[in-house]
């Protein structure tokens, strides 16, 4: 109602030495795990939260911050969705940060319901960055889904099963731009009425160190089964980030190269 601050709760374990050994010095805007900005959820009046780079994912009271609830065996946490009092995360190994294991914890009581393992993710860092690698998982119509490496994966999300993998639009390999960014790997997911997007940055040579104006792919799944329903092209103004993807009112959005306007 008046912005005024209600709480703080320090965020130990944090900052390039718990996921570097190099200083990247004035880079380090550029230079952060993508991981660390799908760990933060609020559902209602609780906000779900990894309080340091490890630790487990704890569920506070939105009102005051105080801890409602830790979740022992969600240590190394990355990603956190919630739905219907249940949440979703992906784990990264904690001898591995590649290896990756998709659970499922109902929220009030902590119970883990599945877990899914052996999956890696991918990442946009060319770099010792390159390690902590992401999922970008994405929720829908009861299937969780996430990219593994050069794939599309869907799993049950009441069993956790896999349901569909296929691959992502074929790119040349280990073509990277400027700070070692990987621009193949800057994906983005969404689910929109059984339909699952994907943004793919190309990562043709000028595309990779032009500040504005990077072209990417957008292809069009069906979400029960994977099959390409379309592809097109578009533009992203991103700069080492996933491109910008939205529905709304049954358009798919992104921006045209050349005149910068609104595709839809």
């Amino acid at each position: 109602q008046n912005g005024l601050p209600l709480w703080k709760r320090p965020v130990e374990d944090w900052g390039w030495r718990r996921w570097s050994e190099v200083e990247f010095s004035g880079l380090m805007r550029f230079k952060n795990p993508g991981q660390v900005y799908r760990r933060l959820v609020a559902a209602g009046d609780v906000v779900y939260a990894t309080l340091g780079f490890d630790r487990p994912v704890e569920a506070l009271d939105g009102p005051t911050g105080e801890t409602l609830r830790r979740y022992p065996g969600t240590e190394h946490t990355a990603e956190i969705l919630h739905d219907g009092g249940v949440l979703f995360l992906v784990r990264n190994a904690a001898n591995d940060p590649q290896g990756k294991t998709v659970m499922a914890v109902r929220a009030e009581s902590g119970e883990v319901l599945w877990q899914s393992k052996g999956y890696r993710g991918t990442s946009g860092h060319g770099d010792e960055l390159g390690r902590h690698t992401d999922a970008y998982l994405t929720l829908g119509d009861g299937r969780l889904f996430l990219i593994d490496g050069d794939e599309v994966v869907a799993l049950d999300a009441e069993s956790g099963r896999e349901t569909w993998r296929r691959p992502r639009p074929e790119m040349e390999k280990d073509v990277f731009g400027h700070y070692r960014f990987n621009h193949a790997n800057l994906c983005t997911l969404v689910y929109h009425d059984g339909v699952l997007l994907l943004g793919q940055m190309f990562p043709f040579p000028d595309n990779l160190n032009r500040r504005q104006q990077k072209e990417m792919v957008l292809l069009a799944m069906d979400a029960a089964s994977g099959k390409t329903l379309w592809e097109s092209r578009g533009m992203s103004l991103a700069h080492f980030t996933p491109p910008d993807v939205f529905v709304n009112a049954g358009l798919v959005w992104t921006l045209r190269k050349g005149d910068v306007s609104l595709l839809g």
